[in-house]
């Protein structure tokens, strides 16, 4: 068996033998167990509190190039993501989950177990999602998008470590603090090479949360970060929304000393519109193995809107149908118009002793548009273009603009 067998394999089963442990801990009393199927998943619940819901989300995607006469882009299908969720809620005050990847590499995405003192207050240990970005803390099944924005590609991933959470005055002020291994811009860090750690976290304002009527009461204002200390990691890349990779450093670079990143964001669900922004740097200090080291400071922004023209509209838990796809009734689902605008810059400096000017562009700018389909809440189909233009990343000055069609399908339960 190769390596990607076996990796499944090991998931495979790490999922099922949590999933049986938990689920036998409720088991003495079979006949008053509760199981119920649905739109969000498998459930069993047992009258002593404990519960075990498994979820799946499976995305395929492709991608085709447009005038490209030069042939530099290839058009492919892809299984893009290929996900088992389980979740956990073992008496009154512990929730865990495991989020395992089958598409491509396998490999485990969340581990974790959460402790709730009480409403405002958790307190969770394993691996999950970094606090910083507001663009990377969405769940992928509910992106406007087939795939996140260039800030995301300048924030950690998921990361290993503790996180405290909670929020006050009736969730108009939540906030995540979280001490973690450490994980590089647009990755996930799966162990720890050095002592040092990173300190992580993320303030919202939300100031109409409690007023459940008002048309802004899903208005929200955040401001995320990080600060550590990274010796001898490699630095992360950035690739477009056609999947190319356009930024990628010399080889022979590596962080070495203080990391920060700071992420202003806001968004908003208004009835049929959603409004999502942010702003994001990412300061490094780099070395190679010549001994030249330079402090250098990255940015990325991205901007999305969707408007459900019809048949739907966008919650702070997905998008809803108002009536799925019946073809004797007459009923077409949900369609929705989704539009981004985003870009990136690399510090100055960075060129041309730590990355080449001629193979890795400066700046970015994307502009993308896209018509969801929703058939039923829990089914998509995404038709999408997007136009990228960049400055410099070619030996004869700028690379060619890229033009690209993605044709999406997403199914989550």
């Amino acid at each position: 068996m190769n390596y990607r067998t076996i990796s499944a394999i090991r998931v495979g089963v790490t999922v099922v033998f949590f999933t049986f442990a938990i689920t036998s801990q409720g088991s003495a009393d079979v006949g008053q167990t509760t199981v119920s199927p649905g739109k969000s998943g498998f459930s069993l619940k047992w009258p002593d509190g404990n519960e075990v819901r498994i979820g799946a989300f499976v995305q395929s995607v492709g991608y085709f190039g447009l005038a490209d006469d030069e042939n530099v882009y290839t058009s492919q299908f892809i299984l893009r993501r290929a996900r088992i969720d389980s979740r956990f809620k073992i008496g009154a005050h512990i929730d865990g989950r495991l989020y395992g990847e089958f598409a491509g590499t396998p490999k485990i995405l969340d581990a974790y177990l959460q402790l709730n003192f009480f409403d405002p207050l958790a307190i969770r240990l394993g691996q999950f999602k970094s606090p910083v970005s507001q663009e990377r803390l969405q769940s992928a099944p509910q992106l406007p998008f087939d795939d996140f924005g260039y800030t995301a590609s300048m924030a950690p991933n998921r990361d290993i470590g503790i996180q405290v959470s909670g929020s006050l005055f009736k969730k108009i002020l939540a906030c995540q603090v979280a001490v973690l291994n450490g994980a590089q811009d647009g990755s996930s860090s799966t162990e720890d090479i050095g002592d040092s750690k990173e300190i992580a976290g993320r303030l919202v304002i939300a100031p109409f949360a409690p007023r459940k009527d008002f048309i802004l009461q899903t208005l929200a204002v955040g401001l995320g970060g990080s600060w550590g200390e990274h010796e001898k990691e490699a630095p992360g890349s950035i690739s477009t929304p056609g999947r190319t990779k356009v930024f990628s450093y010399k080889t022979t670079v590596t962080d070495h000393g203080t990391v920060f990143r700071v992420a202003p964001g806001t968004s908003v669900l208004a009835d049929r519109v959603a409004l999502i922004g942010e702003y994001l740097i990412s300061a490094h200090e780099i070395e190679d193995t010549s001994g030249n080291s330079i402090k250098i400071s990255n940015s990325a922004w991205d901007v999305s809107a969707g408007i459900a023209f019809f048949g739907g509209r966008r919650t702070p838990k997905g998008f809803k149908v108002s009536s799925s796809l019946d073809l004797k009734s007459g009923s077409a689902g949900a369609l929705e118009l989704v539009l981004r605008a985003q870009g990136f810059n690399i510090d100055n400096e960075v060129f041309d002793v730590f990355a080449q000017r001629t193979k890795s562009v400066s700046s970015a700018v994307t502009a993308n548009a896209g018509l969801n389909w929703y058939p039923a809440d829990y089914a998509r189909f995404l038709l999408a273009y997007s136009y990228s233009r960049f400055v410099n990343g070619s030996s004869s000055g700028d690379c060619l603009p890229e033009h690209i069609v993605t044709l999406t399908s997403n199914l989550t339960f």
